[in-house]
């Protein structure tokens, strides 16, 4: 177990870094097995469909649009348990490269800032000036946009 929140752990080490993640896939392995377990048919030890969506909403992997992660075709055929962890696993690891690259957006919500964007760099450099700025700041946070509070 490691303390962070009681301010006992100043530094991590390497080992002690590799242990976390294994936690964390650990905790993530085990909720997809009691999600699979609560949605499968005992009979077939595999998830329909509809058991399926179903078991993906559940452990929330539906993004913002309702939309869930991609499968192969032989994954949606023959859903096991050790598939559905699989596929929990690679929506994860999807998750969190796509929020690194969109700074936690969805990917309609950065076209939508990128088509503003460019409605405000006026001269198409891909960067705005101050008057622009101004102009920007004024349409995302109009709070801001005449205070040095920030």
């Amino acid at each position: 177990e490691i303390d962070m929140a009681g301010g006992s752990c100043i530094s991590l080490g390497y080992r002690s870094f590799v242990k976390v993640v294994r936690r964390c896939q650990e905790d993530l392995q085990g909720r997809a097995k009691e999600v699979f377990a609560q949605f499968s048919d005992d009979t077939t030890y595999c998830l329909s469909e509809e058991e399926q969506a179903l078991a993906v909403s559940a452990i929330g992997l539906l993004d913002r649009d309702g939309v869930g992660p991609d499968c192969a075709h032989e994954e949606v055929a023959s859903m096991d348990q050790v598939t559905f962890v699989l596929v929990v696993q690679r929506h994860h690891t999807d998750s969190l490269e796509r929020g690194r690259e969109c700074a936690g957006f969805t990917e309609a919500e950065v076209v939508e800032f990128e088509r503003i964007f460019q409605k405000f760099d006026i001269d198409g450099s891909g960067d705005v000036s101050a008057k622009e700025l101004a102009r920007l700041i004024e349409h995302f946070c109009p709070q801001y946009a005449h205070s040095l509070a920030w």
